[in-house]
């Protein structure tokens, strides 16, 4: 998935008034302010940054500060951002307003507009379909400030796996193999299911064989003792019945047939009901997972006022819009969850009634093939009167026999495909066993080992010495146990020991590296990359060789918003000068 980012429009978002920005291949682009209102300030709260929260907001809904109504304090109207961008060959327009606390937003996809959607619906195709990134993921692959709470070197050990797993869209990868698995399972379930009943199928031709053997042995034996009939349960029949008998079992045919047609229906209409009934449990089981996931989150923020990610300290506003966030998450959850619950309480009288009906069909199946079948046996033993051909029968019993060793020949063959077909539906289970553990520990091995070889070639360009390697380190001998918690260390020193300039770097590069993993793991990728006052904290030699790795990152990336109060002797493209009137309204300088 490749983002372009093309045209940003701006109007009283923040402190800025009008701006029109164009994002497109622009190389280098440094951004600087000055602020003419506040006699204090220089280029502070000029509204540098104010742009890029706006690009944010349009698609998320929020700063990336997380501040949900952006609106300029003194200007009147509403406040709108408008931002085209295109994903792979599509073109998406998102225009978000604000206006009396009043939020909307619309979005156009290939010129065509999705007016009528809700705000939520429009947040929604946003976020899962069209960027299919969490606002997390998106700062982490396309701004980096060291305000940000949610960079990778920020959150906590743990909640470092669960952003890399988010990165390298581990989850999705855990369902596609599961489902492969799954549809695997199917596949020999139903094959081994076929097996078997070819496997009954011949067991069944050699019972009647063998029954046949034992008819004409008993043929024999009456014809040698000169008895014309059969007798069972009294009743004695001779070969005059058989005409009339064979008008019965012509009947029981026809109403096995139609008797197995009706089993048949009963057992596909049960089968229907059971998939959606299990279908249905299954959601309603994801969504309760949910529910109890978010409550725990909401449960954090409400009553120890913590980040649950980072466990830091929330401002207020922070508070706040994480229990917004979090409380619609969970009435959305709890909707979803009595939806299906709903379902499975309609659907289980209907599938205990097709079960009812099923087992009545098949019931009443048995006791036409066990009648045909008795009556079956009735004719195969009548006699045929004293002129019986003994050597036919012979021949006929030879006839068996033989049917009987090649039909045992072919049970051992099936016997055989019986065996592989049961250790391939071994395999699979042992497969889905280890899905949602082992699996997942090899994916985060694999992209923490791709992470770290990014972060060594970034390490060599900041650092000048081999030993101080940006790492995330794994057991060598045993690599897929305590991932739980991942730290991050320059050298031998934790990142939380660093001080602020190695910090600067640790980031810069944890963010390239973690741009490569999306890029070359799960195929993201984006042409802006934003850096807010990265350089701050580092003395003139660290900084220059940041500029350094910065002008070569700048070669595979479109375009790059450097923010800083200061000129550094990075050979920029063009500059920005956002500034600050008197009046209070931001406006970009003409350049």
């Amino acid at each position: 998935m490749n983002i372009i980012f093309d045209e940003l429009k701006i109007e009283n978002f923040q402190s800025i008034g009008n701006i029109e920005l164009s994002i497109s291949k622009r190389g280098i682009v440094l951004v600087q302010g000055r602020n003419e209102y506040e006699q204090n300030a220089s280029s502070n709260g000029s509204g540098k940054t104010s742009m890029f929260s706006a690009l944010f907001w349009a698609l998320y809904g929020k700063t990336s500060e997380g501040i949900l109504n952006p609106a300029h304090r003194d200007l009147k109207g509403a406040c709108r951002v408008s931002l085209s961008f295109s994903v792979d060959s599509n073109n998406y327009i998102v225009n978000r307003s604000i206006l009396n606390g009043n939020q909307s937003v619309s979005v156009t996809v290939n010129g065509t507009e999705h007016s009528n959607r809700n705000r939520t619906d429009s947040d929604k195709l946003i976020k899962d379909n069209i960027l299919q990134m969490s606002p997390d993921i998106f700062l982490s692959l396309v701004y980096l400030s060291q305000g940000f709470a949610t960079r990778l070197s920020a959150l906590t050990p743990t909640a470092r796996k669960d952003r890399l797993e988010q990165l390298t869209n581990t989850a999705e990868l855990i369902d596609v193999f599961s489902e492969q698995v799954s549809a695997k399972k199917a596949d020999y379930n139903s094959a081994m299911m076929n097996i078997r009943a070819e496997q009954n199928q011949k067991l069944g031709a050699i019972d009647t064989h063998e029954e046949m053997i034992m008819h004409r042995q008993s043929q024999i034996k009456a014809a040698s003792e000169g008895i014309d009939y059969y007798e069972k349960d009294g009743v004695r029949y001779t070969a005059v019945d058989k005409e009339g008998l064979n008008i019965q079992l012509t009947a029981l045919h026809a109403k096995e047939l139609e008797a197995s047609d009706i089993r048949e229906k009963a057992v596909n209409d049960r089968s229907t009901l059971s998939q959606k009934y299990q279908d249905a449990q299954a959601k309603q089981k994801s969504w309760e997972t949910k529910i109890s996931s978010v409550k725990v989150l909401l449960e954090s923020v409400v009553q120890e006022s913590k980040c649950p990610t980072c466990n830091q300290s929330l401002p207020t506003i922070e508070r706040d819009r994480l229990i917004q966030q979090y409380t619609s998450e969970l009435a959305e959850a709890e909707s979803e969850e009595r939806v299906y619950a709903d379902y499975v309480e309609e659907i289980s009288p209907k599938l205990s009634k097709a079960s009812e009906v099923l087992d009545k069909a098949v019931a009443n199946l048995t006791a036409i093939q066990s009648e045909r079948r008795e009556l079956s046996d009735i004719i195969s033993r009548i006699p045929k009167g004293n002129d019986t051909n003994t050597s036919n029968l012979m021949s006929e019993i030879e006839s068996h026999r033989d049917s009987i060793k090649a039909l045992n020949m072919e049970l051992d063959e099936i016997g055989g495909r019986l065996i592989e077909s049961e250790n391939k539906l071994g395999v699979a289970n042992h497969c889905q066993q280890l899905i949602t553990k082992q699996f997942r520990a090899y994916l985060l091995v694999d992209s923490i080992t791709f992470l770290n070889a990014q972060l060594k070639y970034y390490s060599s360009m900041l650092f000048s010495n081999e030993e101080d390697c940006i790492t995330i380190p794994l057991d060598p001998e045993n690599p897929l146990q305590k991932l739980d918690k991942l730290d991050i260390y320059l050298g031998n020193a934790l990142y939380d020991t660093l001080s602020g300039g190695e910090r600067r770097r640790t980031d810069l590069a944890v963010m390239l590296a973690q741009r490569d993993i999306a890029s070359e793991i799960a195929g993201m990728s984006c042409n802006m990359l934003v850096l807010d006052e990265v350089l701050e904290s580092m003395d003139q030699t660290a900084t220059q060789v940041t500029l350094d790795l910065l002008e070569k990152t700048s070669q595979s990336v479109q375009t790059m918003f450097l923010i800083s109060h200061n000129n550094y002797s990075l050979p920029v493209d063009s500059k920005i000068t956002v500034v600050k009137g008197k009046d209070k309204i931001s406006y970009l300088e003409a350049m």
